[in-house]
């Protein structure tokens, strides 16, 4: 089955006088029971540390949105997270300042089919 993700982001950027959005969608295969990484990086590197970064995860089987995994003061939200995906997320906390938001996804099955959205908020 596949993955289809996408992401957005709006890093500011002080050179400019305007925040950039962009939207990348990817297609990943995978099979159940395997591991997945969604690989997701703002440029110019920033440091997340301070930012908001949210995963979103939308069923388009229900036309549901559910919260994946949520980064915010500095630290994981698990109580935002869905039970579905509790427990199975990690972000790499050491490549936040870098400005890699990746999201790896443990244990993925069948019910994991949808669309994936990272956004980084407070830009």
């Amino acid at each position: 089955f596949s993955l289809l993700f996408h992401h957005k982001y709006c890093p500011s950027l002080k050179i400019h006088t305007h925040i950039k959005h962009i939207i990348l969608f990817l297609f990943i295969r995978v099979s159940a029971g395997e591991d997945v990484i969604l690989n997701c990086e703002v440029e110019p590197d920033i440091d997340l540390t301070k930012k908001t970064v949210e995963w979103k995860y939308f069923d388009t089987s229900t036309k549901k949105e559910l919260w994946v995994h949520m980064f915010r003061n500095g630290k994981d939200d698990p109580d935002s997270q869905d039970d579905k995906f509790k427990k199975r997320t990690f972000l790499f906390h050491d490549k936040l300042k870098e400005g890699n938001l990746s999201l790896k996804l443990l244990s993925v099955n069948l019910s994991d089919e949808g669309i994936y959205t990272c956004i980084v908020n407070n830009c």
